[in-house]
């Protein structure tokens, strides 16, 4: 395809049961729609089945194309797809997603309107078999932030980079998304998607959150334990003062610990309110929020204190002698 109008890269990385899932819908788009666009998928060295199945798809459909980034890492996977792409405005939806019928249609409207250079979208969650009673909807969904559309930041809080669309000459100003933040491997590690609207907002670019853009996101059994919620929890903290992309004020470090204060209060009042001294009282959804508020808050501390201080201290330092 010569001159798509947007350019949709996958990144994907021991994924291919849910990548396969994740192509299949773009095939429930309108003809029309899917003939409008690229599709890039960027293969992060996997070592499973990743490219048979790109390759089957691509003979169902010239405009998909497959891609291999050696370098481990989400942000370099993102970097390489946006290299790649052909388009003016690139998309990012991850592989373990299902955008809904009307995405391209509603995409590439808003590019249209001319209103944004970045926006994101909606992820609602699709369940693996064995989803616990307790697990609420609202843990693994960002549909609260507005349900209307809205300038980003909104109460600050950002667009998710699962589902998300950029013009691609203000994608590349900001130099795309730093290798230093986000997922390698299997390691959590976030922020890096948070960091490149931060500097496309502070660059003067207009972000957005769209409602209607929308996708179903997988929600993999090992995220139904109480582990995974502390353990994320604590990534985000600990990765969230570099994705300021500057060393954090006085004022930012209150409100960044107020918020997370905030949180662990509401955690416990709920397990307090839910208390019932019966023997079907389970309060795992209140432990789990309680669990997300106090790794959040150790991990901004690890962050801020071990990352960020001993950082500047040890370059201070090392500049004395070198």
């Amino acid at each position: 395809m010569k001159n798509p109008e947007m350019s949709v890269i996958i990144c994907s990385y021991n994924r291919a049961v849910y990548l396969k899932i994740c192509l299949e819908a773009f095939f429930c788009q309108p003809s029309e729609a899917l003939n409008k666009v690229e599709i890039i998928v960027v293969d992060n060295n996997s070592d499973d089945n990743t490219k048979e199945i790109v390759s089957l798809f691509s003979k169902l459909a010239p405009n998909i194309h497959y891609v291999c980034e050696p370098l481990q890492g989400l942000s370099n996977a993102r970097n390489r797809g946006l290299k790649e792409a052909k388009a003016l405005w690139v998309a990012y939806v991850d592989d373990d997603g299902e955008v809904f019928p009307n995405f391209i249609e509603c995409a590439l409207k808003v590019i249209h309107e001319g209103k944004y250079d970045a926006f994101g979208g909606v992820y609602l969650p699709k369940f693996s078999p064995g989803k616990p009673g307790w697990y609420r909807d609202e843990f693994a969904s960002n549909i609260k932030l507005s349900y209307t559309e809205c300038n980003i930041p909104y109460k600050n809080q950002w667009f998710s980079g699962g589902i998300c669309v950029f013009k691609k000459s203000a994608l590349e100003a900001v130099r795309g998304f730093s290798s230093v933040l986000g997922m390698t491997g299997k390691r959590l590690a976030y922020g890096e998607e948070t960091l490149v609207q931060v500097r496309m907002e502070k660059a003067g670019f207009k972000l957005g959150f769209i409602p209607s853009i929308k996708m179903f996101h997988w929600v993999l059994p090992m995220k139904y334990t109480l582990r995974y919620f502390f353990k994320k929890s604590f990534g985000t903290g600990r990765d969230s003062w570099q994705s300021m992309g500057q060393q954090a004020s006085l004022g930012e470090i209150f409100l960044i610990y107020g918020s997370t204060c905030k949180r662990i209060l509401i955690a416990l009042c709920r397990l307090v309110i839910s208390w019932r001294p019966s023997a079907d009282w389970r309060p795992t959804a209140c432990v789990a929020e309680l669990l997300s508020a106090l790794g959040n808050a150790l991990g901004c501390s690890y962050g801020y204190w071990i990352d960020v201080k001993f950082r500047c201290n040890f370059f201070a330092a090392a500049s004395i002698f070198f």
